[in-house]
């Protein structure tokens, strides 16, 4: 099952082009225009992630993600226009796990929502959160044909099991664990 991203953004157009994004992503996106109804949803369905607009109509983002950290847990990305340095340290002492300024590329929201939800154990299912040994998702293709067998016969030669480095973790596994569970 998909994880479930909750989008919070009062400009219809942006709230379009997030929703057709992060749906892309792997994501099953909850939209909406208001603070009030996304709390409601929250309450009701809960969420695995958020992607949260700071300047809304009624009800700011900055109360919005205070009044949701006391009933959820899950991250919390801020998507907003306000690039100053007091909002954005605000946001993050109210509970914000991660800050994205305006304009921004598209699929950046994206590659900061994939990373919170691999941090908070939700897995996409397509290997990005789950990266194997040279740090390529798990669904990605192994190399192979002529060149690529050229390049593993010229690396060095394997350590034999009593070598004093035989006990070491590769450095891809020491910075990616793989998930509880996995893909």
């Amino acid at each position: 099952m998909a994880p479930r991203l909750l989008v919070l953004e009062d400009d219809d157009g942006i709230r379009a082009s997030l929703t057709l994004a992060m749906g892309d992503e792997g994501f099953d996106v909850d939209p909406h225009a208001g603070a009030e109804t996304a709390l409601a949803s929250v309450l009701a369905h809960g969420t695995d992630l958020m992607v949260v607009d700071l300047m809304l109509g009624g009800l700011d983002g900055f109360t919005f993600i205070r009044q949701v950290r006391t009933h959820s847990h899950a991250p919390i990305i801020v998507l907003s226009a306000r690039t100053g340095t007091d909002d954005i340290v605000h946001a993050l002492e109210a509970g914000a796990d991660d800050y994205v300024t305006k304009p921004y590329v598209v699929r950046e929201p994206g590659r900061s929502a994939a990373g919170a939800a691999a941090a908070s154990g939700a897995c996409l299912g397509h290997g990005r959160c789950c990266p194997g040994p040279r740090g390529a998702g798990q669904g990605a293709r192994r190399r192979s044909g002529p060149r690529a067998r050229r390049r593993r016969r010229r690396r060095a030669p394997r350590r034999r099991a009593g070598a004093p480095d035989a006990h070491r973790v590769p450095a891809a596994r020491r910075a990616w664990p793989s998930t509880p569970g996995g893909c």
